[in-house]
């Protein structure tokens, strides 16, 4: 088996002579809130890319489904692996897309496939930290990849908890044997703490690092490969958030090699590294661009955003006072019909522009405010920052809640993280609410 990592969660599993190409993203996601690090030279990126023989996409997340990079590499007449998701979105969003072929798994069950065997991993709790949450998606998953002999766990962004890991290492015995190697996410693919302003943003940081090591090491007990490997969860912030990048709660190599004490070997092999897991050794099938992570960060800092150039002159005051209306009467009936308990007074700050200074500090050029006045929560506020054009395109259902949130910036009192709040305001859009 051999394993070829790019960057965050795209990679490519190669066993009994048949390829798994994963979750492959390059560019931007998130509303051009994110972009893709290390970055490759497009034509050998899709030359890589049209070695593969199925395409694995964990979930609909845009840093894991990139319809204009499956368009633009060709991949598109190979079959498809995804869930039997409750919600067929994704599904539909491939053959939309031109997809020839879309299979669909069942959660835990074994499926082989040309020289593979693989089961899907679904999401099993919405959150990693075990956190009480009142709305459940079955959105994430990961994957099991089992070849010449070895087995890969593959956890991408699915937040799974100390026994769900118990369940997938149960699973795994039965199943295939042996787990010969883990490839985990280690610390938050998310906005905290670099885009909350009311807080110690470096002791933050320090803390959700030393959270991601402690849980880390109790996973590697719980799994116990022979090999880890790193994937997922890194990017860069460009653009107007480019100064928010030193905030983020990464852990680099050195510290989770540190933390694995010989219980594992340990590679980092993103950057187009080859692992082959027969003999342990390192190819580079293709180089990324000569650039540092500090280099990307200053060459992306002047990018513009997608919503930067949405017109909305149509949309005077008025008007959006009835689209924020007619949004929050459907939000307003789904938390209703579900019993759900918002437990923040949620109060969304609008600029005309909005950025962050060298402090990470938001730009003063507020120009609204809008409150879910029906769901106030005594001594408990959340106020989102956040441009006027993206409040509208979220409210409107141009974009999703969660992605545009990537360029936002919070301000929480307390200092408690609810998740329900957060997955709830995809639910505030002049639409049906979503179904995954």
């Amino acid at each position: 088996m051999k394993i070829t990592h790019l960057n965050n969660s795209f990679m490519m599993i190669e066993a009994g002579g048949t390829r798994l190409l994963c979750d492959p993203w390059a560019g931007v996601a998130n509303e051009g809130g994110w972009h893709s690090f290390p970055e490759y030279d497009p034509d050998a990126l899709y030359a890589f890319m049209r070695t593969a023989d199925a395409v694995y996409i964990s979930h609909i997340h845009a840093d894991h489904f990139d319809p204009a990079l499956l368009r633009a590499s060709g991949v598109l007449d190979k079959p498809f692996i995804i869930k039997d998701f409750i919600s067929k979105t994704l599904k539909n969003r491939l053959l939309r897309l031109g997809a020839a072929r879309v299979i669909e798994l069942a959660g835990q069950t074994r499926f082989d496939f040309n020289g593979l065997s693989l089961s899907i991993v679904p999401q099993m709790t919405s959150n990693s930290g075990g956190l009480e949450d009142q709305i459940d998606y079955d959105l994430d998953t990961s994957i099991i990849v089992h070849g010449d002999g070895l087995t890969l766990f593959n956890q991408v962004d699915n937040p799974l908890s100390l026994d769900n890991y118990r369940t997938v290492r149960d699973y795994i015995d039965h199943t295939y044997g042996t787990l010969d190697v883990a490839c985990l996410m280690t610390g938050a693919a998310s906005g905290y703490p670099q885009h909350f302003v009311n807080l110690d943003r470096p002791s933050e940081q320090a803390a959700v690092i030393a959270r991601s090591l402690d849980k880390f090491s109790a996973i590697i007990d719980v799994l116990q490969p022979r090999v880890y490997i790193p994937a997922g969860g890194t990017y860069i912030l460009p653009g107007r958030f480019a100064p928010l990048n030193r905030w983020v709660a990464q852990p680099d190599f050195q510290a989770l090699r540190e933390r694995l004490k010989e219980r594992a070997q340990a590679f980092d092999i993103e950057g187009g590294f080859c692992l082959n897991l027969s003999d342990l050794t390192l190819s580079q099938p293709l180089s990324p661009l000569p650039r540092s992570k500090a280099e990307a960060v200053t060459a992306h800092a002047s990018d513009t955003y997608p919503h930067d150039d949405f017109d909305d002159r149509d949309v005077d005051a008025d008007a959006l006072d009835a689209l924020f209306a007619e949004a929050y009467a459907r939000y307003s009936a789904r938390m209703s019909q579900g019993g759900v308990v918002i437990g923040q007074t949620v109060t969304f700050i609008l600029h005309e522009r909005l950025s962050v200074d060298a402090d990470g500090l938001p730009s003063d050029d507020i120009i609204g405010r809008f409150t879910l006045r029906d769901h106030r929560a005594e001594g408990h506020a959340l106020n989102i920052h956040l441009d006027r054009k993206l409040f509208i395109k979220g409210l409107s259902g141009r974009s999703n809640w969660n992605q545009l949130l990537s360029l936002a910036l919070f301000e929480r009192t307390p200092n408690l993280h609810m998740p329900t709040v957060d997955f709830s305001l995809n639910y505030l859009v002049c639409a049906p609410p979503p179904t995954g």
